[in-house]
């Protein structure tokens, strides 16, 4: 019964965005519900995909929420996720972000998606050392030393950046899958000889596929 009411409430509020409906009052209604659970371990999740969503303060209500999707939406300001600490996956793909600062203090995302939005810094990322999928792909970042201390991560999208020196990524000694794709300023791949785990690197400048191992 707990998890229909979550169902539809969750399917009525994406509803009500879909018709630029007043929604806060549906966000405080499965705040509630949430506060109904049997217990804060419940893994509950949030899809709301493509809704043109741009204000996302509502979300301060939803304190127990583990996974949360807010992809392809026009979202500048993520601040009002200091107040979803427990989240385990957040999708923030493709929106206008620049201030990723407030991600600091989710400790406990274990996959992150920022691609295609407007991130320059990403010093916030250097205490996740609990994710192991990051995708930063479509973003304007140059320095990438934040990354050495994300030492779990095992799959992670660096493409279409301004990368030049990749040597913090040595210290990801659990990497899997990296992709590095149309960052024309790398041409030195050393640093990545001891990742003894990498089963799959792709580097492509100008569409042309440099190295790809599999």
């Amino acid at each position: 019964e707990y998890y229909n009411k979550f169902s539809q409430l969750s399917e009525t509020f994406r509803q009500q965005v879909t018709d630029n409906s007043d929604y806060q009052s549906s966000f405080r209604m499965i705040a509630e519900i949430f506060a109904e659970g049997p217990n804060r371990s419940i893994n509950l999740s949030l899809n709301l995909y493509n809704l043109n969503i741009r204000n996302i303060t509502p979300l301060s209500y939803l304190t127990n929420l583990r996974q949360l999707n807010l992809e392809e939406n026009n979202i500048h300001d993520i601040s009002p996720l200091r107040n979803t600490p427990l989240l385990t996956l957040l999708n923030l793909g493709s929106n206008y972000i620049e201030d990723i600062t407030i991600l600091s203090e989710l400790v406990y995302l274990q996959q992150l998606n920022l691609e295609e939005n407007n991130i320059e810094d990403i010093t916030s990322l250097r205490e996740l050392n609990s994710l192991n999928l990051l995708k930063l792909n479509g973003n304007m970042i140059s320095n990438i030393t934040p990354l050495s201390q994300l030492v779990n991560i095992e799959s992670l999208n660096l493409s279409e950046n301004s990368i030049q020196n990749i040597e913090p990524l040595a210290e990801l000694i659990n990497l899997k899958v990296l992709l590095l794709n149309n960052n024309s300023f790398i041409n030195d791949l050393t640093p990545l000889q001891n990742l003894t785990f990498l089963k799959t690197l792709m580097i492509e400048y100008d569409h042309n596929d440099i190295s790809v191992y599999n």
